[in-house]
């Protein structure tokens, strides 16, 4: 099982946490040309009494996004204000509007997939399959393997079907925090997925695939302290995520911190890997540490043990992990 964070992305020129505002206002931040988004910025101004001098001074001188969407959730969660200019509505106006925003920023930064493309094809083929979870919202995970298979053949875990694990051409992309090409429906449920990132769009006319009807909403578990994963139809693909990490041998981490704000992450592994028994064998981390403070390595260690294959070169073109896997 290869579990893809936040780093594998950001080799593709994806932003961080710690740079998604500075990116984001960059590419949207002129008012003029992209009114939709002048809640989004007038709201930080006033939330943090300070005018926002450049994009390039946005990292030193504002929240990163994630605190700013745990800021919104908490007014959201406790129905009290941030600022006298903000009510509830306009809150929860500025958080579709972040979502937005998120979703415009990561299609406009990450625009090709040849780095997971390159490592899905090497390890795939080698592997005559393997099961793919991420924690990203972003598509570069559905569009490389769309180069492999037809879309149609990738098995997102939305409901019961049998295992695709030995079936030709078939393989299971569980993405537990959502994806920027999905539309839940508010009327039925069914999670419909498109070719093309929508999540900035979604308020047009999107059919639902199971029903037709037209009220679609972003699958999206945001990046904040205060993550709600009462999503009904994102239910069973945690439950499927459960069920192949439960029956790996070898599991893969590739640019993800584990983070303690994650717990929901390290439960669902913790449990699974309770659930195999002595069934898993290896534990690979990749992750880039030029500097050597082995930060995320010893995060792993006190998660998972010792025993924990290290790489420490990052998410890189040439990667290739056939050799530590089979060992």
């Amino acid at each position: 099982v290869f579990i893809f964070g936040a780093g594998a992305s950001a080799a593709e020129n994806a932003p961080t946490i710690a740079n998604f505002l500075s990116e984001a206002y960059r590419l949207f931040g002129d008012e003029k040309k992209y009114p939709e988004f002048t809640r989004v910025w007038r709201f930080i101004i006033e939330s943090f009494s300070k005018p926002i001098r450049g994009y390039q001074y946005i990292p030193d001188s504002f929240p990163s996004i994630d605190e700013l969407f745990s800021l919104i959730d908490y007014c959201l969660l406790t129905n009290t204000s941030l600022t006298r200019q903000h009510n509830i509505e306009t809150i929860f106006q500025i958080k579709k509007d972040l979502i937005s925003l998120m979703s415009l920023t990561l299609k406009e930064t990450a625009k090709t997939c040849d780095i997971h493309y390159g490592f899905l094809k090497r390890h795939l083929e080698a592997f005559g399959g393997c099961d793919i979870i991420s924690l990203n919202y972003d598509t570069l995970l559905d569009n490389a393997l769309a180069r492999i298979v037809k879309r149609k053949n990738i098995n997102y875990g939305f409901d019961s079907r049998p295992s695709f694990k030995n079936v030709k051409k078939q393989y299971r992309l569980f993405k537990l925090h959502g994806s920027l090409n999905w539309g839940s429906c508010t009327l039925c449920k069914t999670i419909t997925t498109f070719d093309s990132d929508i999540a900035h769009k979604i308020d047009e006319s999107y059919p639902c695939a199971g029903c037709s009807h037209h009220s679609l909403e972003p699958v999206i578990i945001t990046p904040t302290l205060l993550k709600d994963y009462n999503i009904t139809s994102l239910h069973n693909v945690w439950n499927s995520a459960f069920k192949v990490i439960s029956k790996c041998d070898v599991l893969v981490f590739i640019g993800y911190s584990l983070n303690p704000s994650d717990l929901a992450i390290i439960h669902l592994l913790k449990r699974a890997l309770s659930a195999a028994g002595n069934k898993l064998k290896k534990i690979v981390v990749v992750d880039k540490d030029n500097l050597g403070n082995r930060t995320t390595r010893i995060r792993y260690q006190k998660i998972f043990g010792e025993e924990i294959h290290y790489i420490p070169d990052g998410f890189q073109k040439n990667l290739d992990i056939n050799e530590i896997v089979k060992k």
